[in-house]
Order: C-alpha cells, then sequence, then structure tokens
C-alpha cells in the first residue's frame, strides 16, 4: 500500500484541483494495475464519520450518519460542478480496475478532498502504488507533500451517542 498527499501551503483545494488531480489518480490507479479503471465519487455536507477498527455496530451507526449526510454519488466526474463543489464538506474518490483479472489482488484507489484538512488531498492505493505516487508528486509544483496518514475525514465525536462506549471493548 502506498498514501501520500498533496497540500497547497495557503488556499483550500480549488474545484480546479479537484478535477486535475482526480484524473491523474485515476490515470497513475490505470497505470498502476495496468487495466482501466472506473471511478465512484461521493460528495458528504461534512467530513465522513469513520473509524478505525470494525465493530459492526459502530459501523452501522456511522455508514447511516455519512448516508444522511450524502448529497452526491456519480460514476462521471463532469457532475461534481463548482456548485457541488461549494455545498460539499468532505468528497471521496475510489477508482478500481475494470478487468480485475488483469489487476493485482485486491486493488484499489482511494482520494479524500476538503474535510478536516480542506487544504490537502490525501491519496491512498494498494497493494503497491510508488509509481502512482511518484507520477503525482513530479508534478505538484510548490505543494507540501505528505506521507498521506492524516485522514480528512472525521474520526474524533463522529459516533452516535451510546456507541462511543462500544469503541472501547479489547
Amino acid at each position: 500500500m502506498t498514501r501520500w498527499s498533496l497540500k497547497n501551503i495557503f488556499r483550500p483545494v480549488t474545484h480546479g484541483q479537484f478535477v486535475d488531480y482526480t484524473n491523474q489518480f485515476k490515470q497513475a490507479a490505470e497505470n498502476s494495475f495496468g487495466t482501466e479503471c472506473s471511478i465512484q465519487i461521493r460528495a458528504l455536507t461534512q467530513p465522513k464519520a469513520y473509524t478505525t477498527f470494525w465493530d459492526d455496530d459502530i459501523q452501522s451507526g456511522l455508514d447511516a450518519i455519512n448516508e444522511q449526510n450524502t448529497i452526491l454519488r456519480t460514476e462521471n466526474l463532469s457532475d461534481v460542478t463548482s456548485e457541488v463543489w461549494a455545498k460539499a464538506g468532505y468528497v471521496e474518490v475510489n477508482v478500481r480496475p475494470v478487468d480485475c483479472d488483469k489487476a493485482p489482488d485486491h486493488a484499489f484507489g482511494h482520494a479524500e478532498f476538503k474535510g478536516e484538512k480542506p487544504r490537502q488531498a490525501t491519496f491512498y492505493i494498494q497493494p503497491n502504488g510508488d509509481d502512482a505516487r511518484e507520477a503525482m508528486v513530479s508534478s505538484a509544483k510548490g505543494k507540501v507533500i505528505g506521507d498521506g496518514f492524516e485522514s480528512n475525514g472525521s474520526r474524533s465525536g463522529a459516533i452516535p451517542s451510546g456507541l462511543a462506549s462500544l469503541g472501547l471493548r479489547f
């Protein structure tokens, strides 16, 4: 797996940057996976609520929150207009190989925009996206390059009342 982030120094990621980054990310994933990829985009009104561990009871509550906050789901980048971008508090892009037989096992990519880190775009590719990272980083002039381990989502305070205690089980 490979993670990285591209961060503006002073201003939030713009709609134009989102479109450029998404196109670059899809192309980099296609090169990495050796096959054409499809994208799925979801825009939410606020940062995506998530947890770093899996518990079906907690996850169902988080999924409900995220679904309630979803304003757009699409497979077309052009559907994310500047108006949708302006309304969104978080946007995620998932990239998956079209021909899974040509791609490495468990191949996928994920990108996050806006949210808790509005100046940052965060990227993740598995199983190995070193070439994808290099392709995007090499063209990112004037950006702060990060390790991608800081999510744009919201982990704290996002768990619905009554479910927080479940997250403390070991």
